[in-house]
Formats: C-alpha cells, structure tokens, sequence
C-alpha cells in the first residue's frame, strides 16, 4: 500500500531499537512469503509502538504494514480496521494536513471500494487530493495513484463531467514531470480521456486525443515497467467492457509482477491493481 513502508533503517546513527527490528524483519519476511511470520513481527512492532513517546510516527507506521499484509491475506475487515487506527495514529502525530495522512487516506479509500462503500472512499480520496494540493514535495506517483482512483470510481458510477476534470488534471500533472518513466501513464490517461468524450458523443475530440495520445511520450527503458502498465491497461479495459473475469486475471497478473518489484512506481501500480482486482470480484 501507499506509504507504508519505513524509512531505510540503515541511515540513522543511533543503534537499532526493538521496534526497528521488528519492523523490518517483518517486511522482509512478508517480502519473501512468509505471511504468518510477517503478522507476528509486525504485531511486535505495534506493541513497542504502542510504548514509544506519543509524537513519533512509530504506531502509524507498524499498523499501516500490518494493514497491508492482512489485505494481502484476503481479510479486508480487519486491514480496514487497523488502517482506520493508523489514520487516527498519524493525525494525532502529523496533524490532519500532511502527505502522510494523505497516503493513509488513499490506503483507506481502497478498502471502502472493496467493500463497496463508494460514498466513504470518494470523501477520503477527495480530502487526500487537498492535503496533497497544499504539499508541492508530494511525489507524482502519489498525486496520480489518489487521482486514479477517483477518476476509476466516477468512471464507473457514469459521473463523466467529474472524472475528465480529473483526468485534465492528471494529464497536466504527467505532462509537466521531468521523469520519462511516466510516459505509459500519460498515454494511459489520455486514451481514458478520449473513451469519456466519446461515451459523450464527441467522437471528433476523442479521435484528435487518441491520435495525439503517444505525442511529446518517450519510451521507458525499463521494459518489465512498460509490461506492467500494460497488463492494467488491459485488465481496465476487460472491466469496462463487462469482461469481469478476464480483467480480474489481468489484474491478479499484474499484481503478481509488481509486488516484488522494487521502488515507488511499482509500489504506485500495485495499488492501482489490487483497487482494480477488488472491484473486479465485487462486481462479479
């Protein structure tokens, strides 16, 4: 999930205390499968958060992993649960307006939508795209994985007006990044643009956005990424078109090629996959 992992433990001079042991002992084990072990680490780590002075990030940090890991499990109730208390942990830490609120925010959104709890998933993704609007250090994954969301939720509850808003906005936010790398994103988001023009009848502004989609895009060199964004791409369209089991397949590929893969954007395309995959199982 978005942000829930823990700053690099090797940067800090002072020795490693018991939370930090347990902590990444936990993600690694949940790294390479080992679940239960994961749950019992991390559960540790919570109870020494649990003891730390109030105003460090400790107790959100520990909860959010424990969250995810029991989404990966397949208990939404519980990853809901716990993703609730780091949401409480951070603001108490943070205060209500700060990119990690945001990024707990976003994590919750995903598990209403599972749940079909739309109502509560739009207001939270709603209020992480204001706190990140007020925080210009917030990464672009971050801003278009919230975005995506939204714009996802819109799209399928036919509030098409709202959603090329938002999809103006993400392709303003690509277009104006340094980063090639994003490339697959921006065609992505303006293929999306062009399906909503012509679900409107304007056939003649969806064809001049799909003919300009690849326009100013450079190809990523990292050809396992460009597979990847391929795959939802695909596992997308299989879910508008109706073809539930095929895109929950594509969906359950992707997350399969990206849940190892290291660094932030593939941490970004997970998110979007597992959000994919459970409304995919919802809907069917």
């Amino acid at each position: 999930l978005l942000g829930c992992g823990v700053v690099p433990l090797g940067i800090a001079k002072e020795p490693l205390t018991a939370f930090d042991t347990y902590l990444s002992a936990g993600i690694e084990a949940e790294r390479t499968g080992h679940v239960l072990e994961a749950e019992k680490l991390f559960l540790a780590a919570v109870a020494e958060a649990k003891n730390s002075p109030a105003e460090t990030p400790r107790l959100g940090i520990a909860l959010g992993n424990l969250a995810g890991l029991y989404l990966q499990k397949g208990d939404s109730a519980k990853a809901l649960e716990l993703n609730e208390r780091a949401l409480a942990a951070d603001e108490k830490v943070f205060g209500p307006v700060h990119p990690r609120v945001a990024n707990d925010l976003s994590n919750l959104a995903v598990m209403y939508e599972q749940k079909q709890r739309d109502a509560e998933a739009e207001k939270c993704l709603k209020r992480a795209l204001e706190i990140q609007e007020q925080a210009p250090e917030v990464p672009v994954y971050a801003r278009t994985a919230v975005l995506g969301n939204l714009i996802e939720l819109y799209l399928r509850q036919h509030r098409l007006a709202e959603s090329k808003v938002l999809l103006e906005r993400e392709i303003e936010i690509l277009e104006s990044s340094p980063e090639p790398y994003y490339g697959q994103d921006l065609v992505r988001a303006r293929r999306t643009l062009a399906s909503v023009y012509r679900r409107e009848g304007n056939e003649s502004e969806a064809e001049t956005l799909e003919n300009g989609a690849y326009e100013g895009v450079h190809p990523s060199r990292d050809k396992s990424l460009n597979s990847v964004l391929t795959t939802v791409d695909r596992a997308e369209d299989s879910f508008r078109d109706g073809r539930l089991i095929d895109a929950e397949a594509s969906f359950r590929e992707a997350i399969a090629a990206a849940e190892h893969k290291p660094g932030a954007r593939y941490g970004s395309i997970l998110i979007v996959a597992l959000n994919g995959l459970g409304r995919a199982c919802a809907a069917e």
